[in-house]
């Protein structure tokens, strides 16, 4: 990632070990200024990113953060992010 980029995405994979359902409110690190919970929607053929209050994490199932869906905004990058 050049070091210029200021805003990235964190896509992961998430498992529910629990025997209810879970919700992920909130993310951080600090090497993001601000971090925020998304989803992409299709809105007459367009793609368009929002903003969610959480990530619902049915009970003992895998929920997939990954592009054109789910995922973490990372804003105001304070460094360069490298996988892992």
């Amino acid at each position: 990632m050049p070091p210029v980029v200021k805003t990235s995405a964190a896509f992961l994979q998430l498992h529910n070990d629990a025997p209810t359902e879970q919700f992920v409110v909130s993310a951080s690190t600090p090497i993001a200024g601000a971090v925020e919970l998304h989803m992409h929607l299709h809105d007459n053929g367009v793609m368009r990113m929002r903003q969610i209050p959480h990530i619902h994490m049915p009970p003992g199932e895998n929920v997939a953060l990954e592009p054109g869906g789910l995922h973490i905004m990372l804003f105001d990058l304070k460094g360069t992010l490298r996988e892992g």
